[in-house]
């Protein structure tokens, strides 16, 4: 049992209350090569190839979109293992012995805010496909497929109220980045040709709904 300041934690209030540390970059890493709404998948690495990090190393393909699969490190592509997934369920998945180099892929670069500013609708959705940006939802449906239309966009939603276990993850990250969740906004508004945003905070976040207010003033 928890206690702090003489109140038991409850399971949904602890992990909000504990700081954001970075995990131990381990020795292997394994990359979930299927997801609840891709049946198959293709791999551009075989075992032994040498990957850097944000490298493509394949696809996973829906029924009607794909995902791209990219090195989370530099290293040595191992063997495709099944392993246990946030699903409960072991999947296959695509093992990368890791270096430790750090070393990233060409494909990664950084833009400055004039650059990304000059982008156009069709430059940015092709940036976010290239990058695998998603939904948290179990779908994990691709953001470039909701942003490529040709429908006029009013508001867009930033949705910081996921279901759990990423609802604490939300919390976490608009209390840590919350300068830079702005931001992204920012981008993707002038991209949609958008002037109204909303982002969704949970009623009882009291103190995150103020500081995201302050930042924003």
């Amino acid at each position: 049992m928890i206690k702090k300041t003489n109140q038991i934690l409850t399971l949904a209030e602890l992990p909000k209350s504990l700081p954001v540390v970075e995990i131990t970059v381990p020795e292997k890493v394994y990359i979930t090569l299927m997801e609840m709404r891709t049946k198959t998948y293709t791999l551009s690495v075989q075992e032994g190839d040498n990957v850097k990090v944000g490298q493509l190393s394949g696809e996973r393909n829906g029924v009607w979109f794909t995902q791209p699969i990219f090195s989370t490190v530099s290293g040595t592509v191992g063997k495709v293992v099944k392993k246990f997934t946030y699903t409960g369920k072991k999947t296959e998945c695509l093992e990368i012995i890791n270096d430790f180099k750090e070393e990233y892929a060409k494909r990664v670069v950084e833009r400055t805010d004039e650059t990304v500013s000059k982008l156009t609708k069709a430059e940015v959705i092709e940036i976010i496909k290239e990058n695998g940006v998603k939904g948290l939802g179990g779908g994990g449906f691709p953001s470039y497929i909701k942003m490529d239309t040709d429908k006029p966009i009013d508001i867009i939603i930033l949705n910081g109220v996921e279901c759990e276990p990423y609802l604490t993850a939300d919390y976490q990250a608009m209390t840590k980045d919350a300068y830079q969740i702005f931001q992204g906004l920012e981008y993707v508004m002038n991209a949609m040709g958008t002037t109204k945003a909303i982002i969704g905070i949970k009623e009882n976040k009291e103190s995150l709904i103020k500081s995201m207010k302050d930042i924003k003033n």
